[in-house]
């Protein structure tokens, strides 16, 4: 069960990496100004901002996360085409 759940977190974080999640939250973000202005204070900046950091801090580290396994790829890959 807790691999279940690894698995689903670590595919989560995968899709909020995308650009298109960016997107989506400013969509979110407009909408939510077009039909609840009264609701949309600092307060709803706010929110705006924190949704945003998380998903640039989620992106960095998945962008890095990948780097990170390219280069221990890249030996192997260099070894095996040496033979």
């Amino acid at each position: 069960m807790l691999d279940l759940i690894r698995r689903g977190l670590t595919q989560f974080g995968g899709l909020v990496a995308k650009p298109w999640a960016f997107a989506l939250v400013l969509t979110y973000g407009i909408l939510w100004f077009l039909f609840a202005p009264d609701t949309f204070g600092w307060q709803g900046l706010a929110t705006m901002a924190v949704w945003f950091m998380t998903l640039l801090i989620q992106r960095a580290e998945h962008r890095d996360k990948t780097r990170r396994a390219l280069a221990r790829a890249e030996p192997r890959k260099q070894r095996h085409d040496a033979h």
